[in-house]
């Protein structure tokens, strides 16, 4: 049996690849090591929380004190800021994530989830992608062929 590495889904031995977020899978007695070293908290990422709760102010204060319409403006600029940095890691992200990571629905998520959370969830998602190994042996969505 083999294991994943990043949600713990176990497989067959012949299995290479979670199919559900694409991380490679190790032996069983092998992920004993990988889960204690996670939960050890060393990959949290602080400097989402960080930024998160900056932009959380940035944007409350802005309808409190500006106008409302300010806090919309400051949210839509964030998801257009959001779908363009999506553009440059669609491919990789679509691997990694295993659902269409397209600037279109980063934007749509950004500019009318929960007024931000939505933010806040790209931010995780990008962490994520930046962080994932990339397999250099297969070839990229968007490559010419």
């Amino acid at each position: 049996m083999k294991k994943c590495t990043w949600c713990g889904k176990e497989y067959a031995d012949d299995a290479m690849i979670c199919s559900l977020d694409q991380q490679t899978l190790v032996p069983c007695s092998e992920s004993v090591a990988i889960t204690s070293e996670k939960s050890t908290g060393v990959d949290f990422p602080w400097h989402i929380v960080g930024f998160a709760t900056a932009w959380l102010i940035a944007n409350v204060l802005l309808f409190v004190f500006v106008h409302p319409a300010a806090s919309l403006l400051f949210g839509l600029a964030t998801a257009l800021w959001a779908a363009i940095d999506c553009s440059q890691m669609q491919s990789h992200g679509s691997k990694v994530l295993g659902l269409a990571f397209k600037p279109v629905v980063v934007f749509a998520v950004c500019a009318f989830f929960l007024c931000g959370f939505g933010f806040i969830w790209y931010l995780v998602m990008r962490h994520r992608v930046r962080n994932a190994p990339r397999d250099l042996t297969q070839p990229s969505l968007n490559a010419p062929s």
